[in-house]
């Protein structure tokens, strides 16, 4: 699995997303494989970033809210639904993904940026303004 992992994750890296798309499915649909749950949060966090990156924002969504099932502690993915919440304009859910991910990660610069672009446009009353995705 170790080995399907990295090839999914270089895909990730490279930006051939719908091939990481696959392989993070392979990962995930394993039958009979009982995966650590730190394991399994990465391929679904990961998967999700693809399909982010895809703006396929209900599936990013669904693959990061999976991910944090299987390790609740997992920050990147707290910041991760956070961002697309917040590019969807949610902003109070939004907040609550990116607080909670600075309480597990205080020093989170993408998610202190990403909070503070978006108390800046509810302050304003304005659309999301682009924080960092990466």
């Amino acid at each position: 699995m170790e080995k399907v992992l990295g090839k999914a994750n270089s895909l990730l890296r490279n930006r051939q997303l719908v091939e990481a798309i696959s392989e993070y499915n392979r990962v995930i649909g394993q039958v009979g494989v009982t995966l650590p749950s730190d394991i399994l949060s990465a391929a679904y966090n990961n998967r999700g970033q693809c399909n982010y990156l895809l703006v396929n924002f209900p599936e990013a969504i669904e693959d990061y809210s999976v991910a944090l099932r299987h390790q609740p502690s997992n920050h990147t993915a707290l910041f991760n639904r956070g961002l697309v919440k917040y590019r969807l304009n949610n902003f109070p859910d939004a907040r609550t993904d990116l607080k909670q991910a600075l309480k597990l990660r205080p020093d989170f610069p993408e998610a202190i940026e990403c909070l503070e672009s978006l108390e800046h446009a509810v302050r304003e009353g304005s659309q999301a303004e682009l924080c960092s995705d990466d």
